[in-house]
């Protein structure tokens, strides 16, 4: 469908209701034609479903590849992470997607505006922005369509923020803290001392081997039971561990000397085994410290606390953020046409990047005490709302209407 034509179409139709009066004035079903009414209620509906189409094919693009490169981002990250036994393997997908909810409410509204831009930019490059203005559909039309797209779009970003976001936060912390805590081969890490047991069990791998559920270059230091103060040192060149039954662990080692005694004394046993088990002592599980981002919302609602105030504002601010870059798209999109689609990509990203430092910045200062609550990060949604507007201002006919401003002025002055 080619919008241009579509909108000559519907222009005609006020001829052809005149012409088919006057030549067939026993058609009362012409005669019960309104055209004005069609002619905007039709253009609006076409004109409306061709935006909406433009701008959720360029979400999806724009959408695929900032993903794309978020999840790659991370995933070398979390496979890095199991590499050194930080966590287990088993864990890489369930980490990968939970940090991915996590942070797609931060990255929603930089897609939503991107993909406006362009969206819009391309209908300025084939001259069809022009073609819609010139078939009755001011820019304020066009703000409203956007408008209406950027309201829908920060509903699921709202719903991210305040709700799972905060839930996946707590999840991923609680994966890390059990990883550390446990003595599986997902809390060991190649090259780092690692104690269990209040410090009287002290284990240090010098490779670690996930896929095979092994460990190489093992040494083990373990105190004596009962308050003894034998000591024990164990090396093995591998190493695994295993669960019995009753759900006790045994670090099973391999090929290895063990050095027992007491230290100062001179009375040291020296054995060479095949295989030894070592049992790790079981630990209960550290309490989980959850960061504030992982806080629910439920939880801050109500809080005087300044941090908790910023925090709320902070997850209520990105899908507000949202509908007030939705209007400041349409005057930013605006260029020559040959100019391309990309004219003003690079500007999008500045403005976008200027908005959210602007929103920690407040944010900070909010937490530290140093701005009101009241004010919050409004100031930042209000000065970008101010801006959004002046630039429809400007653009709605191509200048400033200075003019038009000082004749105000003038009259308010004089009959003031």
């Amino acid at each position: 469908m080619h919008i241009l034509g579509n909108c000559s179409c519907i222009a005609l139709l006020p001829r052809i209701h005149v012409l088919y009066d006057m030549a067939a004035p026993g058609l009362p079903a012409l005669r019960g034609i309104n055209p004005s009414l069609d002619k905007s209620t039709s253009m609006y509906k076409i004109i409306s479903r061709y935006l909406f189409r433009e701008v959720a094919y360029t979400l999806a693009a724009v959408g695929s590849v900032l993903i794309l490169i978020f999840v790659s981002h991370r995933l070398v990250r979390i496979l890095a992470e199991a590499a050194v036994g930080r966590i287990s393997s088993d864990l890489v997908l369930q980490l990968l997607g939970l940090k991915l909810v996590s942070s797609l409410g931060f990255l929603l509204p930089l897609i939503f505006f991107l993909a406006v831009i362009l969206a819009l930019g391309r209908l300025h490059r084939d001259s069809e922005i022009t073609a819609i203005r010139a078939s009755g559909l001011g820019m304020m039309r066009l703000v409203r369509v956007v408008g209406v797209l950027g309201v829908l779009f920060a509903v699921p970003v709202a719903v991210l923020t305040l709700y799972f976001s905060p839930q996946a936060r707590t999840t991923v912390q609680e994966i890390y803290l059990q990883a550390k805590d446990s003595p599986s081969l997902g809390g060991i890490q190649a090259g780092r001392f690692t104690e269990f047991a209040d410090g009287e069990q002290v284990l240090y791998v010098e490779r670690v081997l996930p896929a095979e559920a092994r460990m190489e270059g093992v040494f083990a230091q373990a105190q004596g039971s009962n308050g003894s103060a034998r000591m024990d040192v164990l090396y093995a060149q591998r190493a695994a561990q295993q669960v019995m039954e009753n759900g006790d662990r045994f670090m099973v080692m391999e090929e290895g000397y063990r050095y027992g005694g007491e230290p100062g004394g001179a009375d040291y046993v020296i054995t060479h085994f095949r295989t030894h088990g070592l049992r790790i002592e079981e630990e209960a599980v550290g309490t989980l410290h959850r960061k504030l981002s992982a806080w629910g919302s439920d939880e801050l609602v109500g809080s005087e606390n300044s941090a908790h105030i910023a925090e709320l504002q902070w997850r209520i601010s990105l899908p507000l953020s949202v509908i007030i870059l939705s209007v400041l798209a349409v005057p930013l999109s605006q260029s020559a046409p040959r100019q391309g689609k990309y004219a003003r990509f690079f500007t999008a990203v500045v403005v976008y990047f200027c908005y959210t430092n602007l929103l920690g910045v407040a944010r900070s200062l909010v937490e530290r005490g140093e701005l009101g609550t009241i004010i919050g990060l409004g100031w930042v949604h209000l000065g970008f709302a101010l801006v959004s507007f002046g630039l429809l201002f400007y653009h709605r006919s191509g200048q400033w209407h200075w003019a038009a401003i000082r004749r105000r002025w003038r009259r308010a002055r004089d009959s003031a």
